[in-house]
């Protein structure tokens, strides 16, 4: 069961079911000893040697995926750049798309949340607006925005086990004690509502934008919402709320799984998942077996069991199936990534809709980027050395960093760039960061060098 769910987090996190989105902004690029921002086209924006790091600040959260970085009011969008001082941290400034520093260089944080720039100075969290100016001071242990121009804090150690008072800084930066205490800190707002655990009662609710329970503590567990609903707990267990703290899934599943757009998975014990509807909350079909483990692929679910593990369409429709160490991964156009095997041995592949191999096998492979409607996938080479495990009972691999290439495929299995970059990745729409021999740099999916310089050793 362990390793199936370390690949079922391999599997998580290659990919989040959101396509990319299209973006022309600066791209900003690190390098082992600096970094430096450029324009899309590759034009220099900031000199290396200026920063050791810049990253464009994006509202990113679970089931969100990639999202543009954040804009002024002037059009420019914007990102935190640091340099390390005498001691080796890094302190960051916020600044715009064309480099040039909205603030000084004071920050042990910057993050982008509800359209105000959070921040971390001396231990305290304060907020900016998007032009750099100051919206709160740094007095707060937690700082969390409301998506209404405010925000929710707490200006007492969180880590303890005592209460924390709750705090509502409105849009004018006026302050006020909520009443509400709570032990579980603060969580970032989805959909006007935030879980937290009640000091009063030891119970889950949702607070509301000025701090009060919109959904009163009651709950033994509280998710955050995906859309109009959240997976939460009662004794009895886990079932789907709207936002009005109503019950649209009855809270009687030893698991539950809801993502928006999706399907919703639901288990009363591991003998059957049962595959609802997520818009009428139907059953559409149920799985059988002996010790079943569910997991939502976008509109496909894989479901684990003790021999073997399973892929089917949104329908019940088995579309694949593999051995009990195997597990999928997320791609897009209806495409889905199976890994077959033990990490290190050439035992993954593509699938198509239908579930059948489009390219393979591979050492690793996953999703890349989407452009022009067309799917692309990274895929890695590497040196191995193999040992048998008596518990597992079967080989275990080591990798040798020095021999890793990666290249790229399409959809169709298609060859786009060869195994021949020591490091690859996504910055932006068409646009890796590469690294291969002596130059590093960025390269379009064709290959051609964007920008890029000597490696610096």
């Amino acid at each position: 069961m362990r390793k199936k769910i370390g690949l079922l987090w391999i599997a998580m996190l290659c990919f989040l079911p959101t396509a990319f989105a299209a973006q022309q902004a600066p791209i900003a690029v690190g390098f082992e000893d600096t970094a430096t921002l450029i324009s899309y086209d590759g034009d220099m924006l900031v000199e290396l040697g200026t920063y050791d790091a810049i990253f464009a600040l994006q509202e990113m959260s679970a089931l969100q995926g990639d999202l543009p970085a954040q804009q002024s009011e002037s059009g420019k969008t914007l990102y935190a750049a640091g340099k390390k001082g005498d001691n080796g941290e890094i302190l960051y400034a916020l600044i715009d798309d064309a480099g040039e520093r909205l603030t000084e260089m004071e920050y042990t944080m910057l993050s982008l949340e509800g359209g105000s720039i959070l921040f971390l100075k001396d231990g305290l969290y304060g907020a900016l607006s998007p032009e750099g100016e100051l919206l709160v001071e740094p007095k707060y242990t937690m700082l969390v925005s409301n998506g209404e121009g405010g925000f929710l804090a707490t200006t007492t150690e969180y880590w303890d086990d005592e209460p924390d008072g709750v705090y509502w800084i409105d849009a004018a930066g006026n302050v006020s004690a909520t009443g509400v205490k709570t032990m579980s800190g603060l969580e970032q707002f989805h959909q006007g509502l935030m879980p937290a655990l009640s000091a009063e009662n030891q119970m889950y609710g949702y607070l509301d934008a000025q701090g009060q329970w919109a959904i009163r503590p009651q709950l033994t567990s509280a998710g955050a919402f995906s859309g109009d609903y959240a997976v939460a707990s009662l004794s009895t267990g886990y079932g789907l709320l709207d936002r009005t703290g109503n019950w649209v899934v009855t809270p009687k599943y030893e698991y539950l799984n809801y993502e928006v757009g999706g399907l919703i998975l639901a288990q009363e014990d591991q003998k059957t998942v049962r595959v609802l509807d997520a818009s009428t909350f139907e059953e559409k079909f149920t799985i059988s077996g002996e010790e079943l483990y569910c997991a939502s692929l976008g509109e496909r679910v894989q479901v684990y069991d003790t021999d073997r593990v399973q892929l089917y369409d949104a329908e019940g429709t088995l579309l694949n199936e593999s051995g009990a160490f195997s597990g999928y991964a997320y791609g897009e156009n209806g495409q889905t990534i199976l890994y077959a095997g033990a990490w290190g041995e050439e035992c993954v592949y593509l699938l198509d809709a239908q579930g059948k191999t489009v390219a393979g096998p591979f050492q690793s492979l996953s999703l890349l980027d989407m452009y022009e409607g067309t799917a692309y996938y990274s895929f890695m080479t590497f040196d191995t050395e193999s040992t048998y495990s008596e518990e597992l009972g079967e080989n275990l691999y080591d990798w040798d960093e020095a021999s890793v290439r990666n290249g790229v495929i399409d959809q169709e299995g298609r060859l786009v760039l060869s195994a021949e970059y020591e490091e690859l990745y996504r910055l932006a729409e068409n646009r890796l960061f590469a690294r291969k021999g002596t130059r590093e740099g960025v390269i379009s999916l064709d290959g051609s060098w964007i920008y890029s310089r000597e490696r610096q050793d």
